[in-house]
């Protein structure tokens, strides 16, 4: 199963401040992109998976964020 259009709707919401944002659908997940580049991975279960890189790995850990 994968996520309703209500689910989708809800992320990209979240997300409304990113810049250029598009949404994708993957593997029963839906991929978001800025730019063209994915930042995030959300499941249906309602996990978000956000890609960190330089910097901000660092940060996400300080929030205790899982890899």
């Amino acid at each position: 199963m994968s996520l309703s259009n209500e689910q989708i709707e809800h992320y990209r919401e979240l997300f409304s401040g990113v810049p250029d944002i598009t949404a994708r659908r993957m593997f029963g997940a839906l991929a978001l992109y800025s730019d063209g580049t994915i930042f995030a991975v959300m499941t249906k279960d309602g996990t978000i998976r956000l890609k960190g890189v330089g910097d901000m790995i660092a940060r996400f850990e300080s929030l205790g964020m899982e890899k």
